[in-house]
């Protein structure tokens, strides 16, 4: 890469980088903290992905690899991995319930999902749990639906109140879906730096920048109702090709896709302008 590359890079990740600061900094994290997480991801990615004929790298190599001095690499190397695996088979394992209650017809009709009996009924939200949640005990996914909201428990029924897995009120497992989303638009945006034409994925989105607050408040609903519709849509494809569900499908080798919407909004007027229009 060349030295206009660099600064490139440099400028986009300095830009990339400011809402993450001010999400930081609203959390009281203070650079230092930030910097060691920096260190711990340059020399886990240098260590994993940048191997020489597979070979298992050297503390020597990586410091070169990263710019970090040897000791820095070796203490890091001895720390024990971040394991965030149960995060992510409760956050796998619930939104495979929900997916299945919206577009199973034994639990919904006409895409509507059905209000269901606990259990000692078929179809009851027992049986969907033991159809789609591989071994979590239906005790425990209606205690954590229940805490995050997505469905209601009236007398020896369940509703579903919501047709995706967004965590309530813990914070701790909002940022680690903000990470994993985060990641996964980030891997994008870096494979198609290095691939073109037929070998690129899709990335593009839509802007306009002079919308009144009407137009935003309107568009903000537009957005919600068709990006919602089209996920479902996405959702039922996905589900009908995942062999942990349909174990008799064919084709080797075990891939992870999925399609990510996300909106934005941004206020361009100055403090000024607003007390102008007010």
């Amino acid at each position: 890469m060349n030295t206009e590359d660099n600064k490139a890079a440099l400028s986009a990740v300095s830009f990339l980088l400011r809402p993450l600061v001010r999400m930081l900094i609203r959390l009281n994290i203070p650079f230092g903290s930030f910097a060691e997480a920096a260190r711990q991801a340059y020399v886990r990615v240098a260590d994993e992905e940048f191997q020489i004929n597979a070979k298992k790298q050297t503390t020597s190599r990586i410091a070169v690899l990263t710019g970090l001095t040897r000791k820095d690499v070796a203490r890091i190397r001895d720390l024990p991995e971040d394991n965030d695996s149960a995060l992510n088979q409760r956050f796998s394992r619930c939104s495979r319930v929900i997916s299945g209650w919206l577009q199973d017809d034994e639990y919904s009709q006409q895409g509507k999902p059905l209000r269901l009996e606990l259990e000692d009924a078929e179809p009851s939200f027992r049986t969907l749990v033991n159809r789609y949640s591989g071994d979590m005990p239906m005790r425990a996914m209606l205690d954590e639906l229940i805490r995050i909201g997505a469905v209601s428990q009236e007398a020896q029924q369940v509703v579903l109140n919501t047709a995706a897995y967004v965590p309530g009120g813990n914070l701790a497992d909002k940022l680690a879906i903000m990470g994993r989303d985060g990641a996964d638009f980030i891997d994008t945006i870096d494979h198609n730096l290095i691939h073109e034409g037929a070998g690129s994925r899709f990335q593009l989105k839509v802007e306009y920048d002079n919308l009144s607050d009407a137009s935003i408040e309107a568009f903000r609903a537009f957005s919600d109702q068709h990006s919602l519709a089209l996920l479902r849509q996405y959702d039922a494809w996905l589900a009908g090709h995942d062999r942990d569900q349909h174990s008799h499908l064919p084709g080797t080798g075990r891939y992870r896709a999925g399609v990510g919407i996300y909106y934005f909004e941004q206020d361009l007027c100055s403090d000024a302008e607003q007390e102008a229009q007010s």
